[in-house]
């Protein structure tokens, strides 16, 4: 039998996923410069989240609700 083709293997949206990601860090809450202990670690959780629903969803799943899904409110995306 063979395995069918996910949509991450097809096709990841990496202009927007970007974006979204800038965004997502950008909150205007930048940490005091006084501050005890500063968590300097990132986590990418839009590109988290993108690739895991991409590895688990068909090929020939709608782009459009794939990035309603994420959250990307915008336009879709070009292929």
């Amino acid at each position: 039998m063979k395995k069918p083709r996910l949509l991450i293997e097809e096709w990841l949206p990496a202009a927007a996923i970007g974006v979204e990601c800038i965004r997502e860090r950008s909150t205007g809450q930048q940490p005091p410069d006084k501050r005890l202990h500063v968590w300097w670690a990132r986590r990418p959780l839009v590109a988290s989240r993108a690739a895991v629903l991409a590895s688990l969803l068909p090929a020939d799943f709608p782009r459009e609700v794939f990035e309603r899904l994420l959250g990307f409110w915008g336009s879709s995306i070009a292929s």
